[in-house]
């Protein structure tokens, strides 16, 4: 029996596509496409067919399929990734890895966002530290 990929869905709490698409970046993910409608992912001899409207397509990832992020009804990104990719490269150390990258441009978008200054930022055992002021 030949086993067939399909698309897995993740649910994330990433609800800002813009901090979603730099923690992409700063994670090293190279090619990250945004649409304002969702547009097909490309899979590997899947015809569980699904769109999303952040992809990195899978010529940038060396893997089976495109990567994706779709929003859903209630405003949050879910991650779109073949299940076969998700267990060879996207496991729950790079998902825990973006999550970090997400928090920090969030924050870092806050503080831009209301004058805040970032004095520094630093990343140890997994856990991020940033420290701001702003001049009243």
């Amino acid at each position: 029996m030949i086993r067939l990929s399909h698309y897995t869905k993740v649910e994330t709490t990433f609800d800002d596509r813009d901090c979603l698409v730099d923690a992409l970046k700063q994670i090293g993910m190279k090619g990250v496409e945004t649409f304002d409608k969702p547009q097909p992912l490309n899979g590997f001899y899947s015809s569980d067919r699904q769109a999303a409207e952040v992809i990195i397509r899978r010529q940038h990832l060396g893997t089976l399929g495109d990567l994706g992020f779709r929003r859903t009804n209630r405003g949050k990104f879910e991650l779109v990734v073949d299940d076969m990719d998700q267990r060879s490269h996207f496991d729950g150390k790079w998902l825990s890895n973006l999550k970090r990258e997400y928090g920090r441009s969030v924050v870092l978008s806050f503080a831009e966002r209301e004058g805040y200054e970032v004095v520094s930022s630093t990343t140890k055992s997994q856990v991020l530290r940033i420290t701001m002021r702003r001049s009243v």
